[in-house]
């Protein structure tokens, strides 16, 4: 897991990274920020495994965008990208998609769990997008000309405060499947890129329960598949609680 964060139009990029670097949890590598034009993100990495840190590492830049991220990319080896993609990491290859298809169409085939932040060099323009569920949230302020994100309300708050922010400026959260956009002088726009609900069944005013139960089984085989790439069987064995 790892806590990201972007500042806007602060020119002392040391603000977000010295605030950033809260040691209550404690990184197992140190901040990495990246500066483009006005906008500088950050990201902290919290392993919870013994993972190598220099595989799929944050944040990336490539030739027209840069990116850093706090979740994780599903089915980055699945056979619909395996003939599109040499990358051997999921932060290689989101990088690659984005750089091949653009934003908008980067979003919508993208199955990922977390936030997204994204900085299109050529627009001099910064976007956050989060999932459609928004698992692990993503909150920002706007200050005067500035804009501060980050994956964790306190963040945002005590950057605020090291900033000597009147104490009434609201935290905001960005809603499930929206994603921001933040131009060049930190005006602020939010847009959704994927409805929280699918629709199923759409244009059949009845749905039997035998269809239902199929369909919901498909859906849960499919994300189990997804997230759990392997190179033969995997069998789970649930309790049969309600967590399970």
């Amino acid at each position: 897991m790892c806590r990201i964060g972007l500042t806007h139009g602060i020119d002392d990029v040391s603000v977000g990274e010295k605030i950033y670097d809260l040691q209550h949890r404690g990184t197992d590598q140190p901040i990495e920020s990246l500066q483009m034009g006005n906008t500088n993100f950050i990201h902290g990495r919290f392993s919870v495994t013994s993972r190598n840190c220099e595989v799929g590492s944050y944040p990336v830049q490539g030739e027209r965008f840069a990116m850093n991220c706090n979740g994780e990319f599903y089915g980055w080896n699945d056979e619909v990208f395996v003939d599109q993609t040499t990358q051997t990491s999921d932060v290689a290859f989101a990088l690659e998609l984005l750089e091949r298809e653009g934003l908008e169409s980067f979003l919508q085939e993208i199955d990922f769990q977390g936030a997204i932040q994204i900085y299109d060099i050529k627009d001099n323009a910064t976007y956050i997008a989060v999932d459609q569920l928004n698992t692990s949230g993503y909150f920002y302020a706007q200050y005067e000309d500035k804009v501060i994100g980050a994956s964790e309300s306190q963040v945002v708050h005590e950057i605020l405060e090291d900033l000597s922010a009147p104490s009434d400026i609201p935290i905001n959260i960005i809603k499930n499947g929206n994603y921001l956009r933040i131009n060049a002088d930190g005006e602020v726009s939010a847009s959704c890129y994927r409805d929280y609900y699918q629709r199923l069944w759409e244009g059949e005013p009845e749905t039997s329960i035998d269809l239902a139960a199929e369909t919901i089984d498909e859906i849960i085989l499919e994300s189990i598949r997804r997230r759990i790439p392997a190179s033969g069987p995997v069998a789970v064995l649930c309790s049969g609680g309600v967590d399970s």
